[in-house]
């Protein structure tokens, strides 16, 4: 049978999980990824001095925390220390400052934060921060 004709008698599976319908189709086309939602960010401070002793780098992102998945929050790869919302109860993390350090360097750094909502719709956004020794 040819692969054309496989992935036209592809078997569909239908499952039904909290209200929520997904259809896989099984098959030799792989799936696409949901494509993130973009999100603002602001990552404070503007400035990272590598050789400051700040506490911690602060991201505020334009989502509602009441949406996010708080566990699923990264900037890069580094996971927050504290998840919370701001006062018009938007995403605010805060990651330690030493790790933030650690994968940035002089004259500039662009950071991703990553994440999920609770429907599980993937965001991120994207800012540009300057890095001085």
């Amino acid at each position: 049978m040819t692969t054309a004709r496989r992935n036209t008698y592809a078997v569909l599976a239908i499952l039904t999980c909290a209200g929520i319908l997904l259809i896989s189709s099984i098959g030799t086309t792989p799936a696409t990824a949901q494509s993130p939602m973009d999100v603002h960010i602001d990552i404070a401070p503007h400035t990272i001095v590598l050789s400051s002793a700040a506490e911690c780098v602060t991201v505020h992102a334009e989502i509602a925390l009441s949406a996010v998945d708080a566990g699923s929050v990264r900037l890069e790869h580094l996971t927050p220390y504290l998840v919370k919302a701001d006062s018009r109860g938007e995403l605010v993390a805060k990651f330690d400052s030493e790790a933030v350090k650690a994968i940035v360097a002089p004259p500039s750094a662009t950071m991703t934060l990553t994440g999920m909502t609770k429907d599980g719709q993937p965001f991120s956004g994207t800012a540009t921060v300057a890095v001085r020794d």
